[in-house]
Formats: C-alpha cells, structure tokens, sequence
C-alpha cells in the first residue's frame, strides 16, 4: 500500500485545470499504479473521494466513493447497512444537472478538518472512462451527486470554500459539528 502526499490548500497544483488523460494512457501499468496509490491515500487519510491534482497529478482521474444503501439481515423494520464502492472516473464530463439544489457540508482532504456549507444541485448525470477506456455513464443524486461534482471541481482546479455562499459557516471540523448537532436539534 503506497501512500501519496496530498496537496494542500495554497498549494498553486490545486488550482491548475487537469489534463485529459490519452488513450495510449489506458491499460498502462502507470495507470494501473497511479489509481491504485490514489485509492490507498485515499482510503488511508479516511476520504470518500480524491482527484489526481490533489497527489501532484494533472491528469483528469479522481476515485469516487459511492454509498449504497442494502436492507440488513435483521428482523428490525427499516433497518439498513450501508456499504461504499469506490470506482474510478477518467476524463469525466458532466452531462446535466438538476433544478434542485441542496446545502449541506462539505470536507476536503486538501483543506484537513474544514469543513463549510456548499450549495450544489441534488442530481448530476455525468459520461467518463473507465479504466478500460470504456464509455460509461452514471446519474446519481444526494450525497452521491455531492461526491462525484466535488472530485470533478478539482480537476478543474475548484476547490469547495470557492463554491460557498455564506463564508460564515467555513469552520474547523470540531465547530461545523457543533453547527450540524444544532441544525439537527432544531429541524426534531
């Protein structure tokens, strides 16, 4: 398991536009190489994402985790588990977005224990590459669309605090729960 160094904010890699990874690149061992570092960084620093300008890279690839939510096997009602895939995105494009935008709290693995409120659209459908050089797409929403939206902002060198709208809620990660505890006990 090899642990890249993340960028962090201030860092001018992380505010440069990623390259659009070539077909001669697919199937690569350095490819191969480079995706499975970023994943074991990623996994490693406790992430639910990561794109490549964050290790150094200006290349257009990021890792997404996506949370699917599976019945438990138990007798209880309403009674869930929830399980991360991560899967790999190359040359992503986002194809739509819905109408429907949400505010929730954002984290970064370049900005460690920030956190702030980001206003994005709940549904995004994007087309990217598989690590095959296959054409996929994926239509996705809530924290999910949150996710893939995020990893594609850093390859084109946004990062989250430049899609806040109210700059007050940027906290350390320790306040933005206090924030959350209370957002949730008001909305009981």
């Amino acid at each position: 398991m090899s642990a890249l160094t993340i960028k962090e904010f201030g860092d001018p890699l992380l505010r440069a536009k990623a390259q659009p990874v070539d077909f001669s690149e697919f199937n690569s061992n350095e490819l191969s190489e480079l995706i499975k570092d970023m994943t074991d960084t990623m996994i490693q620093q406790h992430g639910i994402g990561i794109a490549a300008p964050q290790v150094g890279v200006l290349k257009r690839i990021a890792i997404v985790g996506q949370i699917q939510t599976q019945p438990a096997k138990s007798s209880k009602k309403n009674n869930q588990k929830q399980k991360i895939l991560f899967f790999t995105i190359i040359n992503p494009k986002i194809v739509s977005i819905s109408e429907k935008v949400i505010d929730d709290w954002e984290g970064c693995l370049s900005l460690p224990k920030v956190r702030g409120k980001v206003s994005r659209p709940d549904q995004v459908s994007i087309s990217f590459l598989n690590f095959e050089g296959k054409e996929e797409f994926l239509t996705v929403e809530g924290y999910n669309a949150r996710v893939i939206q995020h990893e594609i902002d850093h390859l084109d060198g946004i990062l989250f605090v430049d899609r806040m709208l109210d700059m007050s809620t940027l906290s350390t990660e320790r306040e933005a729960n206090k924030m959350m505890e209370g957002e949730l006990g008001s909305s009981r």
